[in-house]
């Protein structure tokens, strides 16, 4: 399971490098898909080690709870993130973290929207897809 981990994790970085070396300067929004994409996919990676943590320290993954502590982690990530980078932008007067050619209110409401959006999915997936497919294969972590 470790290793569907590390490809989420490349999935990852793989989706933010067009964006931030390319796409912003042509003015394209690729901010929307690449927060989209990451809700979904940090929630897959937060969902599989919720799991693997309840395999190994509650006797057994429960598709509930695996579902309600990724959203809550998620939802929770999702704003502190963002109002983090507002914040860091505010006070310091840069523009690290928005597109510069949008207010920084409508791309901090933007950016919490479809990573929220993206979360949906990802609990959605988990929940009607990949929960039992965890199971055949996520094994208890042992040290």
């Amino acid at each position: 399971w470790l290793k569907a981990v590390y490809r989420v994790n490349l999935a990852l970085v793989m989706f933010n490098i067009p964006g931030s070396l390319w796409l912003h300067a042509m003015g394209i929004q690729y901010d929307r898909f690449l927060h989209l994409a990451a809700g979904l996919l940090t929630t897959l990676l937060i969902a599989l080690c919720a799991f693997a943590l309840q395999q190994t320290f509650f006797w057994g993954a429960v598709k509930r709870r695996v579902v309600i502590w990724s959203g809550v982690g998620m939802f929770a990530g999702v704003f502190l993130w963002e109002l983090l980078q507002f914040i860091i932008d505010r006070m310091s007067g840069s523009r690290l973290f928005y597109d510069v050619a949008q207010d920084i209110r409508v791309d901090f409401m933007e950016d919490i929207g479809f990573g929220l959006l993206g979360t949906i999915g990802g609990l959605w997936w988990v929940h009607r897809r990949l929960f039992e497919q965890w199971r055949k294969f996520v094994q208890p972590i042992t040290s």
